[in-house]
């Protein structure tokens, strides 16, 4: 009887905070119009200004280092899974890579590889990078080794990109006011139109999907969108100055965006864990941290390995009760596991 009224209560303040818009407070201020935001494998932010092409990594509110700059014009940027940096140049059609020293390389460019002004960069979870095309109206589609397809066309300015676990990307598409989802089939469907401003679009650890919008001539906030029952629900409706250009998670379900001229943080944004908490005990993974494998308890049916950016790295069914998770680079996971009832939770791993 205990555990059901903690539940009940559990559930009501859920439903609460759902419905409830958040404040956002001020992480980062002083810096000149944030273009990029994303995490590294170890949870540390790294931030792009457009204009002065600098790159800085964040390690706590109001503390940063300059990372590396690129000495051009930064947009959104985003990590692959070996540990490296990437950032586009749209005045001067460029895809930068850095390395985690700082050590950067022009990787892309319009000479040699017919890049037209980058905006979003993102990979899928076979190490191919996608990059949106502004001007072009064009989502393109390169390889590890450097070759270039167009995956989707016909778009009017498409900005803002993120993956969902399941392998569509969805793309923010400024002027043409909609939010487009791309299937793995490369399939291009309207999700929302109507949607002015909307730039940055990101995807949680849960598959809901956030995107910017702004209300009349000043009024901006950011939604979250439910794939599966269509519902939008307003997050942040005050607070926001200047247009939106990039939304991110980190691995607490914080969520974090660019304004004008600073860098903003809404906790708990995402519930990270079942509401079924009388199962979590059962959900136990070991060691933690570990290096080549983790053991899960037989009660576990299937799992899904998540990076901080929300991209599903490794899944499969439990018919050893072992993981091998040697293909992974050291870093900060998270690891949703499914019983045999359906229920769900989500526990943090650490990978050395």
């Amino acid at each position: 009887m205990k555990q059901k009224l903690q539940l009940i209560i559990i559930l009501c303040l859920s439903a609460f905070y759902a419905n409830a818009q958040m404040t956002p407070t001020d992480y980062l201020t002083g810096i000149s119009s944030p273009r990029g935001l994303a995490f590294d494998a170890n949870g540390i932010l790294y931030v792009a200004e457009n204009t002065s092409g600098n790159i800085f990594k964040v390690t706590g509110p109001e503390t940063y280092t300059t990372f590396a700059s690129t000495g051009s014009y930064n947009n959104n940027i985003a990590f692959d899974d070996n540990g490296n940096l990437y950032t586009g140049d749209d005045f001067f059609g460029r895809i930068f890579k850095i390395d985690a020293s700082g050590n950067q390389e022009e990787y892309l460019n319009s000479t040699n590889n017919n890049v037209s002004d980058p905006w979003a960069i993102e990979f899928d979870t076979n190490g191919n990078l996608y990059y949106s095309s502004s001007t072009s109206g064009n989502i393109v589609k390169v390889t590890p080794s450097k070759v270039s397809t167009n995956y989707a066309t016909g778009f009017f300015t498409p900005e803002g990109m993120a993956f969902d676990s399941a392998g569509n990307l969805y793309v923010a598409d400024r002027n043409d006011q909609i939010l487009f989802k791309i299937d793995p089939a490369g399939t291009v469907t309207t999700v929302l139109s109507g949607i002015s401003e909307i730039r940055a679009v990101a995807v949680d650890a849960n598959d809901k999907v956030y995107f910017n919008q702004r209300i009349g001539f000043s009024t901006r906030k950011i939604v979250k969108y439910d794939p599966v029952d269509e519902s939008q629900t307003d997050i942040v409706d005050s607070g926001i100055t200047g247009s939106v250009s990039e939304i991110a998670f980190d691995a607490n379900g914080d969520m974090f965006f660019t304004g004008a001229d600073k860098v903003s943080k809404v906790s708990n944004v995402v519930a990270l864990s079942t509401t079924d908490f009388s199962i979590n005990n059962t959900f136990n993974i070991y060691p933690n941290p570990a290096k080549n494998i983790i053991n899960v308890s037989n009660k576990v049916a299937s799992y899904k390995i998540f990076d901080l950016t929300g991209k599903k790295l490794i899944d499969g069914y439990n018919t050893t009760n072992i993981v091998d998770i040697s293909s992974l680079p050291n870093g900060l996971y998270m690891v949703s596991l499914q019983d045999k009832k359906g229920n769900n939770t989500t526990k943090k791993l650490i990978k050395k």
